[in-house]
């Protein structure tokens, strides 16, 4: 059956013998074939790496972020009790949005919750909203800030900070700090990537974290 449907497509010829019938390739034919298979797979793969081009340029274009991470010695929920409580480490002198920069930075503990700083006037400047709260794997904030660090109360223009808390042995977690959708900054999302990869700004953030944390670990004191 095979046969003769190779016959029928011009790929085989056929031809008696005796009691046996014998076939032979037509190289003609084969090279058509040949020359169609590879047209067929040019464009194809082509079209594919258009494909896989574009999905790259249109990732790029909606997702523009900053990821930083550091591994402390505690327990993933130790780590986050302590992030959460930003009260006691955040390094407000540095990282504020009011003028003069306020005495504290308060996280209200859920879905929905605050983020906001606190003047010595008992004044309130907001930084953004509590987006994900899960405890004590991950929490997800909104960064309510336009790229000339004003707040901006308009959400959908916001980008999102997601912390994640990952067990690396029982004594020992890896945080992941993620500024993300600074795609949002439209024009100004590249000043923003930059201005926040610098040390000031996350990895400050992270330090500051970090310090707080051994200042509290039972050994140190």
């Amino acid at each position: 059956m095979h046969l003769r449907v190779l016959r029928e497509a011009g790929l085989v010829s056929a031809s008696a013998e005796g009691t046996r019938r014998l076939y032979q390739l037509e190289p003609d034919a084969l090279a058509a074939l040949r020359d169609y298979l590879d047209w067929y797979w040019t464009q194809a793969l082509d079209t594919f790496k258009q494909h896989v081009a574009a999905e790259g340029e249109e990732q790029m274009e909606q997702e523009v972020k900053v990821s930083k991470s550091i591994v402390v010695d505690a327990p993933p929920a130790r780590a986050f009790e302590l992030f959460v409580d930003q009260e006691r480490w955040w390094p407000i002198k540095t990282h504020h949005l009011a003028q003069p920069a306020g005495e504290r930075a308060v996280l209200e503990p859920f879905v929905g919750g605050r983020w906001y700083e606190v003047s010595s006037d008992g004044s309130e400047t907001d930084w953004g909203r509590v987006l994900a709260f899960e405890p004590p794997h991950r929490i997800l904030l909104s960064w309510q800030m336009s790229a000339d660090w004003t707040h901006e109360p308009d959400p959908e223009r916001s980008s999102e900070i997601e912390v994640t808390f990952i067990a690396e042995a029982d004594n020992r977690t890896r945080l992941v700090y993620e500024h993300r959708h600074l795609e949002r900054y439209a024009d100004q999302a590249e000043q923003m990537r930059t201005a926040l990869d610098r040390p000031p700004a996350a990895e400050a953030v992270l330090l500051a974290f970090t310090s707080a944390l051994l200042a509290k670990t039972p050994e140190s004191v």
